[in-house]
């Protein structure tokens, strides 16, 4: 029986300093994405490889989603939404010392994030679908 090889990608979001950078270097092992006490210090999509014998993950740090005030805010922001049409998993990060708030509603940037993955999947699909069809004429 011929060894079938599995991979994924995968990506943490949540809120700046939820621990994201902290839990991608721990499953890497080794430190590839910077971590601070500062919010957005990660302003780019970093990807680190996890080697397992069952198989391959691609993790794919990224920034916190948050309220943009500024250029930057939104430019972070977009960054996330990007990485999520690209990635096979997401992982909901919040911080565990926190009581869970009133923050995640319509119209907060994780319930829009969440929107905008289920929409790029079933854009996916339907893509794919459309290319698996036989050209008519």
């Amino acid at each position: 029986m011929p060894e079938t090889t599995r991979s994924g990608f995968v990506t943490f979001v949540g809120r700046p300093n939820v621990g994201k950078s902290t839990l991608t270097n721990a499953l890497v092992g080794e430190k590839i994405a910077i971590t601070s006490e500062k919010p957005q210090t990660t302003r780019r999509a970093i990807r680190g490889i996890v080697n397992r014998p069952q198989g391959q993950l691609v993790i794919v740090d990224t920034p916190g989603i948050h309220k943009p005030r500024t250029l930057l805010g939104e430019r972070l922001n977009d960054l996330v939404e990007q990485v999520l049409g690209d990635v096979d998993v997401i992982g909901f990060c919040v911080p565990a010392t926190e009581k869970v708030g009133p923050g995640i509603g319509a119209s907060s940037p994780l319930w829009t994030a969440t929107r905008v993955r289920r929409r790029s999947r079933s854009s996916r699909r339907r893509m794919r679908r459309a290319a698996t069809r036989s050209p008519s004429g």
